[in-house]
C-alpha cells in the first residue's frame, strides 16, 4: 500500500496506509452483505432497516471520536470501524432473516463461505508476494497474480454449477464471436 500511495500522491502523509487497510477491511465486510439491501428495498420495510443500518454508522464515528479523545492508540480506532462493520453486516443478515425469513445458514454457505477461499486465496498471494519481491513496483506483479488466482478460485469454489454454466455460455458466446470476424 506505502509504494501505491507513493507513487499517487507523491509524499505519503502519516497513518495513510492504516486508513487505508482500515477501509478496505471496513468494506469487504460491507460488501458481504450489501447485496441484502436491494431486498429490504423490494419488501418496502425501508425506515426500520435504515434506522437499523445507519444507526451503527453513526456510532462508528462516536466511537472513534471517543477513542481519539481519550487518546487511545490510532489502532483502537481502526478495530473500532472493522468491528462495527462486521457486526452491522452480520445485523444485516439478521435483520433480512426476520423480514422475508431468509436463510441464515444457506446465506452463509451459499454467500459469505464461498467467498472466504477466493478472498484468502488473494490474501496468500499478497503475503507471499510481500515476502519474496522487494520492488517498488511490487503491487503490478501482485495485482495481476492476485487476479488470477481470485479468477481461478472464484469459478472453481465461488460459483455455483449453474453460475458456472452461465459463465461458460457467455465465453463461448465471446469466443464464437472472435472468430466469427
Amino acid at each position: 500500500a506505502q509504494n501505491i500511495l507513493k507513487i499517487w500522491l507523491g509524499n505519503v502523509p502519516d497513518y495513510s496506509v492504516i486508513f487505508c487497510i482500515t477501509f478496505i477491511v471496513g468494506l469487504l465486510f460491507d460488501s458481504l452483505t450489501i447485496g441484502l439491501t436491494h431486498i429490504n428495498n423490494a419488501v418496502g420495510r425501508i425506515r426500520k432497516y435504515m434506522l437499523c443500518m445507519g444507526i451503527p454508522k453513526l456510532l462508528t464515528v462516536a466511537f472513534i471520536y471517543f477513542s481519539i479523545l481519550m487518546e487511545y492508540p490510532l489502532v483502537y480506532s481502526c478495530i473500532i470501524y472493522i468491528l462495527i462493520e462486521a457486526i452491522a453486516s452480520f445485523y444485516r443478515i439478521i435483520l433480512i432473516h426476520e423480514q422475508i425469513n431468509l436463510n441464515v445458514f444457506e446465506y452463509i454457505k451459499n454467500v459469505i463461505l464461498r467467498s472466504l477461499f477466493p478472498a484468502l486465496s488473494c490474501i496468500v498471494v499478497c503475503v507471499i508476494s510481500c515476502k519474496f519481491i522487494d520492488w517498488n513496483y511490487r503491487f503490478l506483479i501482485t495485482f495481476s497474480v492476485s487476479a488470477v488466482v481470485y479468477s481461478i478460485s472464484m469459478y472453481f469454489v465461488g460459483f455455483s454449477h449453474s453460475e458456472r454454466d452461465i459463465l461458460n455460455k457467455i465465453i463461448l458466446e465471446i469466443r464464437n464471436r472472435i472468430i466469427r470476424r
